[in-house]
């Protein structure tokens, strides 16, 4: 019951975060987003290193948590992208089809195919995004076709990321991954103001 709740917040929190990022970037500029979405790390930083975090983690969560973070940044970038030239509801919907990367770099590092299950998920998913993406939308086609691009990207960005995590939780726990994925956000405000 209780993992039920966390996971119905977890969801209620993702909808309402893409609904409001989805109406700033009609109002302010890429670079603002990420600033203020990568600032917003540090309260999150902090207030995980109260629960005690390991702060000389393993070498191999260190590596695989900064190779996570490097892809994380590159897909908040093409995720706000997207956002910025199309609609919030297909732009959200594509962008959450990271699984499908997920699962086809995971089938590849372990040379595992995925069970039909697996698979049948990532027909549904690319299913909806087409649904979603249909001809009656407002959008241009240049437009339509940049949001779909930056979309995409991002899903293999967070893709790729979650398969960096996945191989990180091996070697380190959940309050030390959120500790350090909340520093590395830290550090990619530097290249913004570049």
């Amino acid at each position: 019951m209780l993992l039920t709740g966390l996971i119905f917040l977890i969801l209620l929190g993702w909808g309402t975060a893409a609904f409001f990022e989805g109406l700033a970037t009609k109002l302010a500029t890429v670079r603002i987003l990420m600033f203020w979405s990568l600032f917003l790390a540090l309260p999150m930083a902090f207030a995980v290193s109260l629960f005690g975090v390991d702060f000389s983690p393993n070498q191999s969560f260190f590596i695989f948590m900064a190779f996570g973070a490097v892809a994380a940044f590159f897909a908040w970038v093409c995720y706000m992208h997207a956002l910025k030239h199309g609609e919030i509801s297909p732009v959200v919907v594509l962008a959450a089809s990271y699984p499908l990367f997920s699962m086809i770099l995971i089938s590849i590092i372990t040379t595992n195919l995925p069970p039909i299950q697996a698979w049948l998920g990532a027909f549904v998913i690319l299913g909806g995004v087409y649904m979603l993406h249909g001809e009656d939308s407002g959008e241009s086609n240049d437009s339509k076709g940049r949001s779909i691009f930056w979309g995409i990207v991002a899903a293999a960005f967070w893709g790729v990321w979650a398969v960096f995590d996945w191989k990180a939780m091996e070697y380190g726990n959940p309050i030390d991954m959120t500790f350090w994925a909340s520093i590395f956000s830290l550090l990619f405000l530097v290249p913004l103001f570049f």
